[in-house]
């Protein structure tokens, strides 16, 4: 009875490829909205990348130059994606600004693969919203994906950060005017951080969007090492 009346809604209101505006069926091709073309057309990073910002490099080099000359309080950022991949920065629109919020679930499930082979078993923590943006858009990007994380993969999500002070947009800023930028604008959550054990401070995974400069997961880093963190990981849908 349940696939009949999906492949009837799949009839009556035929979903499309959010990429490339082709015609779907939601039961035998790829279930986010995507056609199986288009989710195959999506490449992953590869080896070798920077193994502080992940950002791509050539055979031989482990730092890119801003890493070199950088000095960051997370361990490491593992992004899935290169941002400049149009496909990759259509998606990330679509999601966040055309509230495509199916989209949270594939997001969710790629952000799941990369996090139970490299931090297995580690409380994940979302890069909290800015309330003002959540009612523009009318929900929370990076909190969604992590409630599918929470529900489907059985990952452990502890929302300790809030953001507490109203910031400028962040585009068009260099690293050094996005960290003053960004400034006291992160707060611990009291309550949250009383339910980590002293075995979870060790080690956990700092969740976002985008890595650009790196001024968001270094100011929420800070905060999380003064609140007793102290091996602090950062994964990202993609660098920019």
């Amino acid at each position: 009875m349940k696939n009949y009346f999906n492949y009837l809604i799949n009839i009556l209101f035929p979903e499309r490829c959010l990429i490339c505006g082709k015609e779907i069926n939601v039961l035998t091709e790829y279930r986010y909205a995507l056609c199986k073309d288009c989710h195959d057309l999506l490449e992953e990073i590869k080896e070798p990348r920077c193994t502080k910002c992940s950002i791509p490099l050539v055979k031989g080099v482990e730092k890119c130059t801003r890493c070199k000359t950088s000095s960051y309080t997370f361990i490491s950022n593992f992004s899935l994606y290169n941002y400049h991949d149009w496909r990759v920065k259509e998606l990330i629109y679509m999601y966040k600004f055309r509230v495509k919020k199916k989209l949270s679930y594939f997001f969710a499930e790629k952000l799941a693969e990369v996090i139970n082979s490299r931090y297995r078993n580690l409380p994940v923590i979302p890069v909290p919203a800015e309330g003002k943006s959540v009612r523009r858009r009318g929900f929370d990007h990076i909190g969604l994906i992590a409630d599918r994380l929470e529900k489907y993969y059985g990952m452990e999500i502890r929302h300790l950060l809030r953001k507490k002070i109203h910031t400028k947009e962040q585009k068009g800023l260099n690293f050094e005017e996005r960290i003053g930028n960004l400034k006291g604008s992160i707060k611990i959550n009291s309550k949250e951080l009383l339910r980590l054990t002293k075995c979870e401070k060790k080690q956990v995974v700092l969740l976002d969007d985008i890595f650009t400069t790196g001024a968001t997961a270094e100011e929420c880093s800070k905060v999380l090492k003064k609140n007793g963190m102290q091996s602090i990981y950062i994964v990202t849908i993609a660098i920019d």
